[in-house]
């Protein structure tokens, strides 16, 4: 399996610039607006750095499993399953740090309806990046 993490080396910095000098910087719907569309540019990074370790691990574990090498399918499913699990955890991280600067912003600016809305974006980005680490892990664990 080649190393895939290049899931978030670029993202923190761009995500982090939510306070631009425009006049959309005080505007708290142009706010939610960019930071749910960050979220959901983060879910989709995820879940497709989950898709790419499945369609690296799975014909390596099957070439492994037709030459009657179960404990060597076992360790790289582990690895994969690792690997997902740990890319989910910085995904999730990121994510939730992002909600949550987002929602101070919007708290601060007095938009609490749209800074509720924002929660509950963050709450189904989530369990979009929780549901896609499962269903990968299901699809590597499928062979055996």
């Amino acid at each position: 399996m080649k190393p895939i993490i290049r899931v978030l080396t670029l993202t923190l910095p761009a995500l982090l610039m939510t306070q631009a000098t425009t006049a959309a910087a005080n505007d708290p719907q142009a706010i939610y607006e960019r930071c749910v569309n960050q979220v959901a540019q983060l879910v989709q990074r995820c879940e497709a750095v989950h898709r790419q370790t499945v369609e690296e691990c799975l014909p390596q574990i099957r070439i492994l499993l037709d030459q009657n090498k179960f404990q060597e399918a076992r360790v790289l499913a582990g690895r994969c399953i690792e690997y997902i699990n740990q890319t989910s955890r910085l995904c999730s991280a990121e994510i939730r740090f992002k909600c949550r600067r987002c929602y101070e912003i919007l708290v601060q600016l007095g938009a609490t309806q749209l800074a509720n809305q924002l929660n509950y974006v963050c709450e189904r980005a989530l369990l979009a990046v929780e549901e896609s680490r499962l269903r990968s892990i299901r699809q590597i664990l499928a062979p055996f």
